[in-house]
């Protein structure tokens, strides 16, 4: 079978499931399936093997806040390491200190994103600089009152989509890496979910008392995770609906059997 004369159901579902995986946006996964001719465990290696071929389509956006980029440098240096070419760990640290930004809050993920940045709690100066000039911040006082007000840049479902699937990415720490640690999972999902999924309180207590089981999350349950918070209703009554619904990862699935196991 090739991709051409693929049925638009199977390259629907197909597209899906490669999005699913990857964390790709769907038109990417229509590429990798037209390269693979349909087969969706080659398009998968394929993406993972050749992430370069394959770039995200960049969104339309307004305008960039006008930032003076000298004074961005100038923040850069302030805290970064000796040889003033990366910020790391302590001096983010300083950085959120010193601007009273509390280093749980969303926006400093975001602003992360915002660098396309590459290893948790770390910046090159480019990835800084280009953070700084996508949200206007160019002084430390700048930067203590824009990074709570970030969430701004995830309001449309797309844009947080978009962020959700990079903040897994973000977080693993082992090149070629496909799972996050339970703990690290639970840490994260408690930062960019709260507040858009009536299981979020549930999802955290089923990860914290399940972490002898379920002692890590894959991609695809981490992507299937924001599907099912934003389609399943509270109380589960369209859950496993044939052909619509039934296309839950074994986490998942353990997950609803240990709410009915507390009701």
């Amino acid at each position: 079978m090739s991709w051409s004369s693929a049925g638009e159901k199977y390259k629907n579902n197909a597209k899906q499931q490669v999005a699913s995986v990857t964390g790709c946006s769907m038109e990417v996964a229509e590429r990798v399936l037209q390269h693979t001719q349909g087969d969706i465990t080659s398009a998968i290696n394929e993406y993972y093997d050749h992430p370069e071929r394959y770039p995200e389509p960049r969104p339309k956006t307004p305008p960039k806040p006008k930032v003076n980029e000298g004074e961005i440098l100038n923040l850069f240096k302030r805290y970064s390491n000796s040889d003033q070419t990366n910020i790391e760990p302590d001096g983010l640290e300083r950085l959120l200190d010193e601007s009273k930004v509390d280093p749980e809050n969303i926006g400093v993920l975001i602003f992360a994103w915002k660098a396309k940045a590459e290893h948790p709690a770390e910046f090159s100066k480019d990835e800084f600089v280009l953070a700084c000039k996508e949200t206007g911040i160019d002084t430390l006082n700048a930067f203590g009152q824009k990074v709570p007000t970030l969430i701004s840049f995830i309001q449309t479902p797309a844009a947080f989509r978009d962020f959700y699937r990079w903040s897994f990415k973000y977080y693993l720490t082992e090149e070629r890496a496909r799972k996050l640690s339970n703990e690290t999972a639970c840490i994260l999902f408690g930062i960019v979910m709260k507040g858009r999924t009536p299981f979020y309180d549930q999802i955290i207590q089923f990860l914290t008392e399940k972490k002898d089981e379920v002692k890590t999350v894959s991609i695809d349950a981490w992507n299937m995770l924001l599907d099912f918070g934003e389609q399943i209703q509270p109380d589960l009554s369209n859950y496993d609906i044939p052909g619509k619904t039934d296309h839950w990862p074994v986490m998942i699935d353990d997950f609803v059997d240990w709410i009915k196991s507390k009701q």
